[in-house]
Order: C-alpha cells, then sequence, then structure tokens
C-alpha cells in the first residue's frame, strides 16, 4: 500500500474491494454489470467524496470531520444511483427515506451504517494516544439528528441494544494508552 499512499496520500477504507483479486474472486464485477459503479472502488460514492475532501484535511479536527462526514441531503455525490444516507464516508442507513423505492438494495433503509471513529497521528501515537468516538454521525453542515433508539417510528426500534445509551450524541474524546506494570 506505500506506493498507493504516496501516490495518493491517504487510504481511504469502505466496505468496497480494492485489490483486484479480492473483487474478481467476490463476484463484485457482476454487480458492477449489473448496478453500476456503485460497487467498483473507483466509482462509488464513497471513494469519491474521499476523494474530494481528502486533500482539504491538514489538521486532527479536519480528519474528524472527514471520518464523520454525510451530507447526503445537499451533496451530489450522494444521489447516486439516488439520494441515500448510504452514499456517504459516515453512513446513516436509519436516515434514509422510507417513503421511496431504492434500486440498490444497500442503500434502502435500516439499522446499519457507521458506528464510530478511531483516529491518531504520528504526535498522537508518539503520546500512546487516539481519539475517537462513539455512536453514528450526528451535527454537521446538514444538522443530522443524533441517533436515538426510542425516537419515534425509528428504524432501529426492534433491534436489541441492551446496555446502551438511548441517545448518541457524542464527540470525540482522546483516550491514553496505560503503561504496562
Amino acid at each position: 500500500m506505500t506506493d498507493f499512499i504516496n501516490t495518493a496520500g491517504y487510504y481511504a477504507s469502505f466496505n468496497v474491494w480494492f485489490f483486484h483479486e479480492t473483487y474478481v474472486a467476490s463476484g463484485t464485477p457482476a454487480m458492477v454489470e449489473q448496478f453500476g459503479p456503485w460497487f467498483s472502488f473507483d466509482g462509488c460514492p464513497r471513494n469519491l467524496i474521499f476523494a474530494r475532501e481528502a486533500p482539504k484535511t491538514q489538521t486532527l479536527q479536519d480528519v474528524q470531520r472527514l471520518m464523520r462526514f454525510n451530507e447526503w441531503l445537499t451533496d451530489p455525490l450522494s444521489s447516486f444511483p439516488q439520494r441515500s444516507p448510504a452514499n456517504s464516508i459516515a453512513s446513516r442507513k436509519d436516515l434514509a427515506w422510507t417513503n421511496q423505492t431504492y434500486t440498490i438494495e444497500y442503500i434502502k433503509p435500516e439499522c446499519d451504517g457507521a458506528i464510530d471513529a478511531k483516529i491518531t497521528s504520528s504526535g498522537l501515537m508518539n503520546a500512546n494516544s487516539f481519539v475517537a468516538v462513539a455512536g453514528p454521525t450526528w451535527g454537521g453542515k446538514n444538522n443530522l439528528p443524533p441517533f436515538d433508539w426510542s425516537a419515534p417510528a425509528a428504524i432501529c426500534a426492534h433491534v436489541a441494544h441492551i446496555g446502551q445509551p438511548s441517545h448518541f450524541a457524542y464527540d470525540f474524546s482522546q483516550f491514553f494508552k496505560q503503561p504496562f506494570m
């Protein structure tokens, strides 16, 4: 991956096969043939958003914003093949419109999506530290609501969530690795 990272400046992972051998062995070329580039690494909305947004990142706060990025209501790249909160870096399928028929099953409303983010940097690693956030993305330019298990008509209401808080409105926190004794 070194050559790729040196060329692109980053490597983004977003649940689409990167390595050609895995892509072929998984049967994904047939999915691309049937549904278009949504299933390809280079053509899926999440990669296109990373490619557009990653060059804008300079600080740890910029990376935090990028990892929680979901502007599906206004981002033109979130409209392929049709507008969906699954078509963004921090997917929130629980927010998908329930009054639509989706052409790709993977973007329809369901209790699925990005549930956390973990980030480190050379400076944080030197301090035995990292930053992380729990729960689906919220806020941002589109003012997404925090995830709430008890929200009226919540698409996730049927999913067991024992021991979890009802409401997820967390910000990034810094964690430190404790030295071994």
